[in-house]
């Protein structure tokens, strides 16, 4: 098993848990030696990390519990781990904005589609608030609420999920390329299309 799946199939096995009582949680316990009602969204990916034995991957083996000192540092230290293109893939670190609040959360990135991120995030709700709701949960999210990338250096990379789309009356391979932030040639390359690049209602374009 990979690097990737050890600690996703990790993150999944504590889907539910939840703040009891309501403040205190295992994750800033066992981070802090003592309960604490401190904001656990990046203790949660710490103890991730240490619990698959890949704690070298974050923070360079140390402990860190803070958003944006986590991205400092990895701006700082390892910079080759930033994804410019801010389009993450299963294993990757996400940090979110919401409100127009730079990096305010963060998750551990299970799949991405161009349009829309699962992941799986410590300290966060269904309803009510995104950045310090008190239990962990996989959540959907539209591309906008991300606003930065971290992929470890793991000994394997991911490969990238497929996307597809079935196309709609009125769409044209450049209104698609947009939708997905992928050049509108590359679809139809992938795709066989020639000039005059004629596509059809119904008929399933593979994005990527």
């Amino acid at each position: 098993m990979s690097q990737i799946d050890d600690i996703m199939n990790l993150a999944v096995s504590q889907l539910g848990d939840t703040e009891e009582p309501n403040g205190y949680n295992k994750y800033n316990l066992e981070y802090y030696g003592k309960n604490s009602a401190s904001p656990w969204c990046v203790v949660f990916i710490w103890w991730l990390y240490k619990h698959t034995n890949l704690s070298d991957l974050f923070y360079g083996g140390g402990k860190m519990n803070g958003c944006g000192r986590l991205w400092d540092w990895y701006e700082k230290n390892q910079p080759d781990c930033i994804v410019r293109d801010k389009k993450p893939q299963k294993g990757d670190m996400v940090m979110f904005t919401f409100g127009g609040q730079p990096h305010c959360h963060i998750g551990m990135c299970e799949s991405y589609d161009g349009k829309y991120i699962v992941s799986i995030d410590g300290n966060t709700s269904e309803v009510g608030s995104q950045d310090n709701g008190g239990h962990v949960l996989r959540r959907k999210r539209g591309k906008a609420c991300i606003w930065g990338v971290i992929r470890p250096r793991y000994n394997e990379q991911p490969v990238p999920e497929e996307v597809w789309y079935t196309i709609k009356k009125g769409d044209t391979l450049s209104k698609i390329g947009k939708m997905y932030g992928v050049p509108w040639k590359q679809i139809a390359a992938l795709n066989n299309i020639v000039s005059p690049y004629t596509i059809y209602p119904g008929q399933k374009l593979r994005i990527k």
